[in-house]
Protein backbone atom coordinates (compact mmCIF):
# COMPACT_ATOMS: atom_id res chain seq x y z
CA UNK A 1 0.00 0.00 0.00
CA UNK A 2 1.29 3.26 -0.79
CA UNK A 3 1.79 5.47 1.75
CA UNK A 4 0.67 9.60 1.15
CA UNK A 5 0.78 11.99 3.85
CA UNK A 6 -1.40 14.53 4.83
CA UNK A 7 -1.35 17.37 7.24
CA UNK A 8 -4.67 18.58 9.65
CA UNK A 9 -5.04 22.05 11.11
CA UNK A 10 -7.44 23.15 13.96
CA UNK A 11 -10.31 25.47 13.57
CA UNK A 12 -12.07 27.75 16.50
CA UNK A 13 -15.51 27.32 17.46
CA UNK A 14 -17.06 30.02 20.16
CA UNK A 15 -20.30 29.34 21.46
CA UNK A 16 -21.74 27.29 23.53
CA UNK A 17 -24.93 28.33 25.77
CA UNK A 18 -25.58 28.03 29.79
CA UNK A 19 -27.95 24.80 29.79
CA UNK A 20 -29.00 24.34 26.33
CA UNK A 21 -27.25 21.56 24.12
CA UNK A 22 -26.61 22.45 20.59
CA UNK A 23 -29.22 19.21 19.71
CA UNK A 24 -32.32 19.32 18.15
CA UNK A 25 -34.41 16.60 16.31
CA UNK A 26 -35.40 17.26 12.82
CA UNK A 27 -38.91 19.17 12.90
CA UNK A 28 -41.37 19.51 10.07
CA UNK A 29 -40.65 21.69 7.21
CA UNK A 30 -43.61 23.62 6.13
CA UNK A 31 -42.63 25.56 3.02
CA UNK A 32 -39.13 25.67 1.85
CA UNK A 33 -37.17 28.23 -0.67
CA UNK A 34 -39.36 28.75 -3.80
CA UNK A 35 -39.81 25.06 -5.28
CA UNK A 36 -37.47 26.13 -8.01
CA UNK A 37 -36.22 22.44 -8.59
CA UNK A 38 -32.57 21.26 -8.03
CA UNK A 39 -29.46 22.94 -9.66
CA UNK A 40 -28.23 22.41 -13.60
CA UNK A 41 -26.68 18.84 -13.94
CA UNK A 42 -23.47 19.08 -15.57
CA UNK A 43 -22.72 16.66 -18.62
CA UNK A 44 -19.64 14.82 -18.03
CA UNK A 45 -19.88 12.49 -21.57
CA UNK A 46 -21.13 12.48 -24.43
CA UNK A 47 -20.64 12.06 -28.31
CA UNK A 48 -17.32 13.38 -30.34
CA UNK A 49 -18.09 16.17 -32.39
CA UNK A 50 -18.81 14.80 -35.06
CA UNK A 51 -19.10 11.19 -35.44
CA UNK A 52 -20.04 8.64 -37.72
CA UNK A 53 -21.85 6.38 -34.71
CA UNK A 54 -26.06 5.93 -34.64
CA UNK A 55 -25.89 5.52 -30.96
CA UNK A 56 -25.04 8.09 -28.15
CA UNK A 57 -23.92 7.66 -24.76
CA UNK A 58 -24.14 9.91 -22.12
CA UNK A 59 -23.25 10.36 -18.44
CA UNK A 60 -23.81 13.19 -16.27
CA UNK A 61 -23.92 14.27 -12.27
CA UNK A 62 -25.86 16.50 -10.31
CA UNK A 63 -27.27 17.12 -7.29
CA UNK A 64 -31.03 15.75 -7.01
CA UNK A 65 -33.32 12.95 -6.10
CA UNK A 66 -34.06 11.99 -9.76
CA UNK A 67 -33.17 12.88 -13.15
CA UNK A 68 -35.27 13.52 -16.51
CA UNK A 69 -33.68 13.00 -19.63
CA UNK A 70 -35.15 14.01 -23.61
CA UNK A 71 -33.30 13.19 -26.96
CA UNK A 72 -34.65 16.00 -30.01
CA UNK A 73 -37.28 17.65 -27.90
CA UNK A 74 -39.02 14.27 -27.45
CA UNK A 75 -40.89 14.15 -23.81
CA UNK A 76 -38.47 13.70 -20.98
CA UNK A 77 -38.26 10.34 -19.50
CA UNK A 78 -36.86 9.66 -16.07
CA UNK A 79 -33.21 8.32 -16.97
CA UNK A 80 -29.94 7.56 -14.79
CA UNK A 81 -26.34 8.07 -16.25
CA UNK A 82 -24.93 6.65 -18.63
CA UNK A 83 -27.95 6.82 -20.68
CA UNK A 84 -27.91 5.35 -24.43
CA UNK A 85 -29.86 6.34 -27.20
CA UNK A 86 -30.05 3.70 -30.64
CA UNK A 87 -30.73 3.95 -34.24
CA UNK A 88 -30.07 7.83 -34.68
CA UNK A 89 -30.26 9.08 -38.27
CA UNK A 90 -27.77 11.37 -39.79
CA UNK A 91 -27.61 15.28 -38.74
CA UNK A 92 -28.03 17.28 -35.59
CA UNK A 93 -28.94 15.62 -32.48
CA UNK A 94 -29.63 17.27 -28.83
CA UNK A 95 -30.11 15.40 -25.78
CA UNK A 96 -30.78 17.54 -22.27
CA UNK A 97 -31.31 16.14 -18.57
CA UNK A 98 -32.69 17.97 -15.68
CA UNK A 99 -33.12 17.18 -12.14
CA UNK A 100 -35.82 17.20 -9.81
CA UNK A 101 -36.00 17.74 -5.87
CA UNK A 102 -38.39 14.63 -3.78
CA UNK A 103 -41.23 17.38 -4.14
CA UNK A 104 -41.00 16.73 -8.09
CA UNK A 105 -40.17 20.18 -8.55
CA UNK A 106 -38.17 20.24 -12.31
CA UNK A 107 -34.91 22.27 -12.52
CA UNK A 108 -33.57 23.83 -15.61
CA UNK A 109 -32.34 21.30 -18.68
CA UNK A 110 -28.63 20.95 -18.99
CA UNK A 111 -28.06 20.06 -22.81
CA UNK A 112 -25.65 18.52 -25.82
CA UNK A 113 -25.61 19.29 -29.36
CA UNK A 114 -24.16 17.00 -31.79
CA UNK A 115 -23.44 15.62 -35.23
CA UNK A 116 -23.87 12.14 -36.91
CA UNK A 117 -22.48 12.43 -40.58
CA UNK A 118 -21.68 9.84 -43.09
CA UNK A 119 -19.21 6.52 -42.42
CA UNK A 120 -16.40 6.64 -45.18
CA UNK A 121 -17.04 3.87 -47.49
CA UNK A 122 -13.89 2.42 -47.54
CA UNK A 123 -14.22 -1.27 -45.51
CA UNK A 124 -10.84 -2.57 -43.53
CA UNK A 125 -9.02 -4.91 -45.41
CA UNK A 126 -10.12 -8.92 -45.27
CA UNK A 127 -9.18 -10.78 -42.65
CA UNK A 128 -8.46 -8.33 -39.83
CA UNK A 129 -10.37 -7.14 -37.16
CA UNK A 130 -12.00 -3.60 -37.69
CA UNK A 131 -10.94 -0.87 -35.14
CA UNK A 132 -13.38 0.18 -32.49
CA UNK A 133 -14.94 3.45 -33.23
CA UNK A 134 -15.00 5.51 -30.32
CA UNK A 135 -18.86 7.43 -29.87
CA UNK A 136 -18.90 8.78 -25.72
CA UNK A 137 -15.78 10.51 -24.02
CA UNK A 138 -15.55 12.55 -20.84
CA UNK A 139 -16.05 16.26 -21.89
CA UNK A 140 -14.18 19.35 -21.00
CA UNK A 141 -13.85 20.63 -18.66
CA UNK A 142 -12.09 17.23 -16.81
CA UNK A 143 -13.48 17.43 -13.39
CA UNK A 144 -15.42 14.34 -12.77
CA UNK A 145 -13.77 11.45 -10.91
CA UNK A 146 -16.19 8.99 -13.20
CA UNK A 147 -15.43 8.61 -16.60
CA UNK A 148 -17.92 6.49 -19.08
CA UNK A 149 -16.23 5.60 -22.62
CA UNK A 150 -18.86 4.34 -25.07
CA UNK A 151 -17.89 2.88 -28.62
CA UNK A 152 -18.96 1.00 -32.12
CA UNK A 153 -17.10 -2.55 -32.32
CA UNK A 154 -17.77 -2.94 -36.01
CA UNK A 155 -19.03 -6.39 -35.83
CA UNK A 156 -16.19 -7.63 -33.83
CA UNK A 157 -17.33 -10.18 -31.61
CA UNK A 158 -16.25 -9.13 -28.59
CA UNK A 159 -14.03 -5.72 -26.93
CA UNK A 160 -10.81 -5.57 -24.70
CA UNK A 161 -10.32 -2.27 -22.38
CA UNK A 162 -7.46 -0.98 -20.35
CA UNK A 163 -7.12 1.93 -18.65
CA UNK A 164 -3.81 3.98 -17.47
CA UNK A 165 -1.49 0.70 -18.66
CA UNK A 166 -3.19 -2.07 -16.62
CA UNK A 167 -3.66 -5.62 -18.27
CA UNK A 168 -6.27 -5.93 -21.01
CA UNK A 169 -9.55 -7.57 -19.83
CA UNK A 170 -13.09 -7.80 -21.91
CA UNK A 171 -15.59 -5.41 -21.16
CA UNK A 172 -18.76 -4.16 -23.23
CA UNK A 173 -20.04 -0.70 -23.86
CA UNK A 174 -20.89 1.70 -21.92
CA UNK A 175 -17.82 1.12 -19.84
CA UNK A 176 -17.50 3.59 -16.56
CA UNK A 177 -14.80 4.12 -14.28
CA UNK A 178 -15.24 5.40 -10.65
CA UNK A 179 -12.67 6.40 -7.89
CA UNK A 180 -10.01 8.26 -10.63
CA UNK A 181 -7.52 10.50 -8.75
CA UNK A 182 -6.62 13.59 -10.06
CA UNK A 183 -3.77 14.02 -13.54
CA UNK A 184 -3.75 12.02 -16.51
CA UNK A 185 -5.08 9.10 -17.59
CA UNK A 186 -5.79 6.87 -21.16
CA UNK A 187 -8.23 4.72 -22.21
CA UNK A 188 -7.75 1.95 -24.49
CA UNK A 189 -10.16 -0.25 -26.54
CA UNK A 190 -9.42 -2.56 -29.02
CA UNK A 191 -11.80 -5.32 -30.66
CA UNK A 192 -11.30 -9.08 -30.19
CA UNK A 193 -12.29 -12.39 -32.95
CA UNK A 194 -10.56 -15.46 -31.27
CA UNK A 195 -7.14 -15.11 -31.22
CA UNK A 196 -6.76 -11.51 -32.96
CA UNK A 197 -7.36 -8.27 -32.19
CA UNK A 198 -7.57 -4.68 -34.08
CA UNK A 199 -5.47 -2.15 -33.31
CA UNK A 200 -6.04 0.40 -30.48
CA UNK A 201 -8.43 3.22 -30.25
CA UNK A 202 -6.92 5.67 -27.26
CA UNK A 203 -8.28 8.68 -25.50
CA UNK A 204 -6.10 10.90 -23.08
CA UNK A 205 -7.42 13.34 -20.64
CA UNK A 206 -6.55 14.83 -17.55
CA UNK A 207 -8.81 15.23 -14.67
CA UNK A 208 -8.18 19.22 -12.79
CA UNK A 209 -9.44 19.85 -9.24
CA UNK A 210 -12.24 22.18 -9.08
CA UNK A 211 -11.58 25.01 -6.57
CA UNK A 212 -14.62 24.94 -4.24
CA UNK A 213 -16.81 28.23 -3.95
CA UNK A 214 -16.79 31.03 -1.60
CA UNK A 215 -19.36 30.45 1.52
CA UNK A 216 -22.96 32.04 0.92
CA UNK A 217 -23.31 34.98 3.17
CA UNK A 218 -26.03 34.84 5.49
CA UNK A 219 -28.10 38.37 5.08
CA UNK A 220 -31.58 37.97 7.25
CA UNK A 221 -31.95 35.23 9.87
CA UNK A 222 -34.79 34.46 12.96
CA UNK A 223 -33.64 36.31 16.51
CA UNK A 224 -31.52 34.39 18.51
CA UNK A 225 -33.97 33.90 20.83
CA UNK A 226 -37.76 34.14 19.72
CA UNK A 227 -41.26 32.91 20.12
CA UNK A 228 -41.71 32.37 16.53
CA UNK A 229 -42.51 28.92 14.77
CA UNK A 230 -41.36 30.29 10.89
CA UNK A 231 -38.03 31.06 10.30
CA UNK A 232 -37.10 32.83 7.06
CA UNK A 233 -33.44 33.04 5.74
CA UNK A 234 -31.86 35.33 3.25
CA UNK A 235 -28.53 34.57 1.70
CA UNK A 236 -26.42 35.95 -1.28
CA UNK A 237 -23.53 34.57 -3.23
CA UNK A 238 -21.40 34.76 -6.23
CA UNK A 239 -23.69 34.67 -9.63
CA UNK A 240 -24.03 31.41 -11.65
CA UNK A 241 -23.86 29.82 -8.20
CA UNK A 242 -26.68 27.06 -6.78
CA UNK A 243 -27.60 26.88 -3.05
CA UNK A 244 -28.59 23.74 -0.80
CA UNK A 245 -30.00 24.30 2.44
CA UNK A 246 -29.97 22.07 5.84
CA UNK A 247 -32.02 22.22 9.00
CA UNK A 248 -31.00 20.65 11.92
CA UNK A 249 -28.24 18.70 10.55
CA UNK A 250 -30.78 17.47 8.03
CA UNK A 251 -29.97 16.34 4.21
CA UNK A 252 -29.18 18.96 2.07
CA UNK A 253 -31.30 20.09 -0.20
CA UNK A 254 -31.78 22.82 -3.48
CA UNK A 255 -33.13 25.91 -1.96
CA UNK A 256 -33.32 29.37 -3.08
CA UNK A 257 -33.10 32.90 -1.45
CA UNK A 258 -35.24 33.19 1.29
CA UNK A 259 -35.66 30.04 2.73
CA UNK A 260 -38.37 29.55 4.82
CA UNK A 261 -39.16 27.08 7.84
CA UNK A 262 -42.96 26.99 9.31
CA UNK A 263 -44.14 24.57 12.45
CA UNK A 264 -41.19 24.58 14.15
CA UNK A 265 -40.81 23.13 17.49
CA UNK A 266 -39.59 24.82 20.53
CA UNK A 267 -35.97 24.28 21.24
CA UNK A 268 -32.74 24.80 19.47
CA UNK A 269 -32.15 24.92 15.91
CA UNK A 270 -29.62 24.94 13.84
CA UNK A 271 -29.51 25.98 9.66
CA UNK A 272 -27.01 25.75 7.43
CA UNK A 273 -26.39 27.23 3.60
CA UNK A 274 -23.51 26.28 1.17
CA UNK A 275 -22.90 27.18 -2.72
CA UNK A 276 -22.81 24.52 -5.65
CA UNK A 277 -20.70 25.07 -8.85
CA UNK A 278 -22.44 23.66 -11.78
CA UNK A 279 -20.44 20.46 -11.62
CA UNK A 280 -21.95 20.07 -8.29
CA UNK A 281 -18.78 21.28 -5.90
CA UNK A 282 -20.08 22.96 -2.54
CA UNK A 283 -18.31 25.37 -0.31
CA UNK A 284 -18.09 24.88 3.20
CA UNK A 285 -21.48 25.71 4.74
CA UNK A 286 -22.29 29.05 6.73
CA UNK A 287 -24.31 28.07 9.97
CA UNK A 288 -26.71 29.90 12.70
CA UNK A 289 -28.34 28.78 15.42
CA UNK A 290 -31.42 29.94 17.23
CA UNK A 291 -33.84 29.19 20.18
CA UNK A 292 -37.80 28.95 19.77
CA UNK A 293 -39.35 29.60 23.04
CA UNK A 294 -42.88 28.05 24.04
CA UNK A 295 -45.16 30.68 25.50
CA UNK A 296 -44.74 29.04 28.89
CA UNK A 297 -40.62 29.95 28.09
CA UNK A 298 -41.30 33.15 27.13
CA UNK A 299 -42.05 34.63 30.45
CA UNK A 300 -38.73 33.06 31.58
CA UNK A 301 -35.66 35.30 30.74
CA UNK A 302 -33.12 33.82 28.23
CA UNK A 303 -30.06 32.07 29.44
CA UNK A 304 -27.22 34.07 29.27
CA UNK A 305 -24.74 32.85 26.79
CA UNK A 306 -21.44 32.03 27.79
CA UNK A 307 -18.25 32.71 25.36
CA UNK A 308 -15.20 29.99 24.96
CA UNK A 309 -12.60 28.75 22.87
CA UNK A 310 -12.02 25.92 21.36
CA UNK A 311 -8.81 25.20 20.20
CA UNK A 312 -6.86 22.06 18.74
CA UNK A 313 -4.14 20.74 16.15
CA UNK A 314 -3.40 17.09 14.87
CA UNK A 315 0.69 17.57 15.32
CA UNK A 316 1.30 14.59 13.17
CA UNK A 317 1.59 13.67 9.57
CA UNK A 318 -1.32 10.95 9.07
CA UNK A 319 -0.34 8.24 6.89
CA UNK A 320 -3.07 5.08 5.90
CA UNK A 321 -3.58 3.46 8.53
CA UNK A 322 -2.39 5.61 11.03
CA UNK A 323 -3.37 8.62 13.14
CA UNK A 324 -3.20 9.91 17.20
CA UNK A 325 -4.76 11.95 19.31
CA UNK A 326 -5.83 15.84 19.03
CA UNK A 327 -4.45 17.87 21.49
CA UNK A 328 -7.64 20.33 22.72
CA UNK A 329 -7.16 23.07 24.64
CA UNK A 330 -10.84 24.65 25.95
CA UNK A 331 -9.90 28.57 27.35
CA UNK A 332 -12.37 30.35 29.56
CA UNK A 333 -12.30 34.21 29.41
CA UNK A 334 -15.18 34.56 31.50
CA UNK A 335 -14.38 36.03 35.49
CA UNK A 336 -15.85 32.59 36.53
CA UNK A 337 -15.34 28.98 36.28
CA UNK A 338 -17.20 27.11 33.63
CA UNK A 339 -17.88 23.09 33.55
CA UNK A 340 -17.80 22.51 29.41
CA UNK A 341 -19.38 19.01 28.25
CA UNK A 342 -20.59 17.48 25.13
CA UNK A 343 -17.62 18.03 23.03
CA UNK A 344 -17.84 17.07 19.74
CA UNK A 345 -15.29 16.93 17.06
CA UNK A 346 -15.89 16.71 12.91
CA UNK A 347 -14.32 17.63 9.95
CA UNK A 348 -15.46 20.18 7.74
CA UNK A 349 -17.21 18.73 4.94
CA UNK A 350 -15.48 20.69 1.54
CA UNK A 351 -12.43 21.51 3.51
CA UNK A 352 -9.52 19.30 1.74
CA UNK A 353 -8.94 18.31 -1.40
CA UNK A 354 -11.90 16.89 -3.97
CA UNK A 355 -12.56 12.90 -3.73
CA UNK A 356 -10.53 13.21 -0.22
CA UNK A 357 -12.54 14.72 2.51
CA UNK A 358 -14.94 13.39 5.52
CA UNK A 359 -15.69 10.09 6.97
CA UNK A 360 -14.31 8.26 3.50
CA UNK A 361 -10.94 8.88 4.52
CA UNK A 362 -11.04 10.49 8.27
CA UNK A 363 -12.04 8.18 11.38
CA UNK A 364 -12.87 10.29 14.24
CA UNK A 365 -12.97 9.11 17.61
CA UNK A 366 -14.49 11.16 19.92
CA UNK A 367 -13.33 12.20 23.54
CA UNK A 368 -15.46 10.41 26.49
CA UNK A 369 -16.69 14.07 26.88
CA UNK A 370 -18.89 13.49 24.16
CA UNK A 371 -22.39 12.55 25.09
CA UNK A 372 -22.42 14.82 28.33
CA UNK A 373 -20.78 10.91 30.32
CA UNK A 374 -17.67 13.29 31.09
CA UNK A 375 -16.78 17.18 31.81
CA UNK A 376 -14.22 19.31 32.90
CA UNK A 377 -14.19 22.25 34.65
CA UNK A 378 -12.11 25.66 33.25
CA UNK A 379 -11.42 28.34 36.04
CA UNK A 380 -11.42 31.74 35.72
CA UNK A 381 -9.42 33.00 32.52
CA UNK A 382 -7.64 29.93 32.27
CA UNK A 383 -7.58 27.07 30.08
CA UNK A 384 -7.34 23.15 30.64
CA UNK A 385 -5.51 20.85 27.70
CA UNK A 386 -7.10 17.31 27.36
CA UNK A 387 -6.59 14.78 28.58
CA UNK A 388 -7.19 15.63 31.87
CA UNK A 389 -9.72 15.43 34.64
CA UNK A 390 -10.67 12.41 33.48
CA UNK A 391 -11.97 13.43 30.33
CA UNK A 392 -9.91 11.75 26.95
CA UNK A 393 -8.42 13.76 24.53
CA UNK A 394 -10.49 13.18 20.63
CA UNK A 395 -8.29 10.94 18.18
CA UNK A 396 -8.13 11.03 14.35
CA UNK A 397 -7.13 8.24 11.64
CA UNK A 398 -6.58 8.67 8.18
CA UNK A 399 -8.24 5.17 6.86
CA UNK A 400 -6.17 2.72 5.05
CA UNK A 401 -8.35 1.92 1.74
CA UNK A 402 -7.84 -0.49 -1.14
CA UNK A 403 -7.89 2.03 -3.26
CA UNK A 404 -5.51 4.45 -4.64
CA UNK A 405 -5.49 7.52 -2.44
CA UNK A 406 -3.17 9.77 -4.43
CA UNK A 407 -6.07 12.05 -4.29
CA UNK A 408 -5.00 12.53 -0.75
CA UNK A 409 -1.44 13.35 -1.02
CA UNK A 410 -0.11 16.95 0.98
CA UNK A 411 -3.99 17.30 2.08
CA UNK A 412 -5.11 19.59 4.49
CA UNK A 413 -8.35 18.73 6.82
CA UNK A 414 -10.11 21.52 8.88
CA UNK A 415 -11.07 20.26 12.21
CA UNK A 416 -14.65 21.37 13.64
CA UNK A 417 -15.07 21.36 17.65
CA UNK A 418 -18.49 22.01 19.34
CA UNK A 419 -19.44 21.79 23.39
CA UNK A 420 -21.52 23.13 25.91
CA UNK A 421 -20.45 25.16 28.72
CA UNK A 422 -22.47 26.27 31.99
CA UNK A 423 -21.33 28.45 34.67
Amino acid sequence: MNRYARGLSGAVIVAAFMGTAFVAAAQTVGAFGSGSGPPKPTITGGPIRPTVATSATFSFVGVAVAFDCSIDGAAARRCRSPVTYAGLGLGVHTFSVRGRDSAGHAGDSASYAWKIVAPAKAAPPAGTVPRPLMITVPLKPWLSRKATFAWDGRGAPSSQCALDGAKWAKCVSPKTYTGLTLGKHVFNVRGVNGSRHSSVNQFYWTIVPATPPAPPVLIGEPDADTTSTTAVFTFGGADGLEFECSLDSSDWQPCTSPAMYVGLAAGRHAFCVRSLLPNGIPSTPSCTSWFIHSPEQAATPAPTPIGFTITGDQPTVLVPGVGGPIPVTITNPQSFPITVTDLVVTVAAGSSHPGCDGATNLSVVQSNMSGGANSVVVPAGGSVGLPAQGATAPAVTMLDLPSSQDACKGAVFTLLYAATGTG
